[in-house]
């Protein structure tokens, strides 16, 4: 029974079973991830098959470190509710509040104290801590886990919840689109489509664009008053426009 992992028995009293048939279907499920010696395991469940249970009883039972990744901040709100059973939620900047304003994404952009040192001040470095140093189940979303799982450790169980869009996150993940518009401060007009001739291109102008970003941040670092919008704004357009161009630099044909 759910209790058996050290859940509520009034709240989760048995494991759901099938409305129909009866039978106990969530430990079905369970019982086929956890004793597959093969290394994945497909499982189709319906709404409402709280699968977030189900994720928390494998990990315990097998006693590794584990991350069970979402699609939408929605469904990783619903894996957040098992905090009190040793779940961790970890998630990007931008969901944390910075100690002097803003996100911690527009904290770190201005030079937020709390980031100096180990850091910890911070309020989503010490998230991150936080799921490092888990021993249990973490929770986080496909764009956070590809871009920085790297922070968070290692792990001996990844479940994928809605594993129908992993393939898709990861494609617009690798992938990138550079518009005209976003360049033409830097002479773009007359470029092809050859990816060796883009390259040289990056080699060429990305350090002229990190040094704009740089100069916009060091002026925002100086402003007693928080950042305006459109400010922060443009430091993260020259921030994803570098992280594109990046990309073009390390692609190979």
């Amino acid at each position: 029974v759910p209790s058996d992992f050290g859940l509520d028995s009034k709240e989760y009293p048995s494991f759901r079973e099938d409305p129909v048939s009866g039978r106990p279907v969530q430990l079905e499920v369970i019982e086929l991830a956890i004793s597959n010696p093969k290394r994945f395991t497909a499982i189709c469940a319906p709404t409402g098959f709280c699968k977030s249970v189900a994720a928390l009883v494998m990990q315990k039972y097998l006693g590794v470190r584990g991350v069970v990744l979402t699609a939408t901040k929605g469904l990783q709100d619903q894996y957040k509710k098992m905090e009190r059973y040793g779940l961790t939620d970890i998630r990007g900047k931008d969901n944390y509040e910075c100690q002097t304003e803003g996100t911690c994404r527009e904290g770190a952009m201005r030079g937020c104290p709390a980031t100096k040192g180990a850091g910890l001040g911070c309020t989503y470095n010490h998230a991150r801590a936080c799921a490092k140093a888990s021993v249990g189940l973490v929770s986080t979303n496909y764009a956070y886990w590809i871009r920085a799982a790297q922070g968070i450790g290692e792990f001996g169980l990844l479940i994928l919840d809605e594993a129908h869009v992993a393939s898709e996150v990861l494609g617009s993940q690798l992938g990138m689109r550079l518009y005209e518009t976003e360049l033409k401060k830097y002479n773009v007009s007359e470029m092809g489509d050859s990816l060796g001739e883009w390259q040289d291109w990056v080699k060429e102008n990305s350090a002229d664009i990190k040094q704009d970003m740089e100069v916009l941040k060091a002026g925002l670092k100086l402003k007693s008053k928080r950042a305006t919008k459109a400010q922060v704004e443009q430091v993260f357009r020259l921030e994803a426009i570098i992280d594109k161009l990046d990309k073009v630099r390390d692609a190979v044909e």
